[in-house]
């Protein structure tokens, strides 16, 4: 072998070795990153179900007529990891036999928006009134959960105010449309949808949405949530009394606030 020829492989043979060398540090520094990678995310998976747990207990002490609980308001304030934020739903019949009919419009139209069933409570017989705790089926921040009710109760206030689905989808048009049908069968009905408020007074649909005082107010009286009337009227007089704000409700025509006729 040439002299030459033995110093190329010499040279190669170097080479190789510091290229071995290289990859096996790379790979042992490369290890602890992707460890601690996966840790983080364990501990985020980790502190996420803490959070949903510590949701859901606030909405079920909600959902317990609570008045300390702050039930919706943590879920709508949530500024944490993005969870499946849970919602407290209501719903009262006057008409005994309309209640299982509204409640299955009802999670019909929560399915379309994106919610799914996390518990229900017994139902309470004579009139109708039954408690729920819906929650995201994805995880999302508050700020998605808000954009959802907000949805909500738009498409609930067109079918009510211009009978028409154009500025709503399909899916939740028709599914608002079957909930106010399913509230024909009764002259008073109170549905309560997080921060939404869907009341039937005279055989009248009014919507609302409700402030975070406003639900405070209905969770310290829980009676109110089965008496519609009661429950406007009081929503009224603490709307008056904060003369800078003008009630959100409306009423079967155009432009009509509630109250304004009684």
């Amino acid at each position: 072998m040439s002299p030459r020829r033995t110093r190329r492989l010499a040279t190669f043979s170097r080479f190789s070795v510091r290229s071995r060398t290289t990859l096996r540090t790379k790979k042992r520094k490369i290890a602890p990153a992707a460890a601690n990678k996966e840790s983080r995310r364990d501990i985020s998976a980790s502190l996420a179900g803490v959070t949903e747990r510590a949701l859901r207990r606030r909405v079920e002490d909600h959902l317990a007529d609570d008045p300390t609980a702050r039930g919706i308001a943590a879920a709508l304030e949530h500024s944490g990891n993005a969870v499946r934020l849970p919602i407290p739903v209501r719903i009262w019949t006057e008409e005994e036999s309309s209640g299982p009919e509204v409640e299955e419009a009802l999670t019909r139209l929560l399915s379309v928006a994106g919610f799914g069933l996390d518990r229900a409570n017994p139902s309470r017989k004579g009139s109708w009134y039954r408690s729920f705790a819906f929650r995201l089926r994805r995880a999302a921040t508050s700020a998605e959960l808000r954009r959802r009710l907000e949805k909500l109760e738009r498409g609930i206030e067109l079918q009510i105010v211009t009978k028409t689905q154009a500025e709503v989808d399909s899916a939740q048009g028709d599914a608002v449309a079957k909930l106010l049908a399913s509230l024909e069968g009764t002259p008073t009905a109170l549905v309560q949808i997080g921060s939404i408020l869907l009341i039937k007074l005279d055989g009248v649909p009014i919507v609302r949405n409700l402030t975070q005082d406003e639900i405070a107010l209905l969770d310290r009286d829980p009676a109110l949530l089965h008496n519609p009337a009661s429950a406007l009227r009081a929503l009224d007089l603490a709307a008056r009394q904060r003369p800078s704000e003008v009630p959100a409700a409306r009423r079967g025509r155009s432009g009509e606030l509630a109250g304004e006729s009684e």
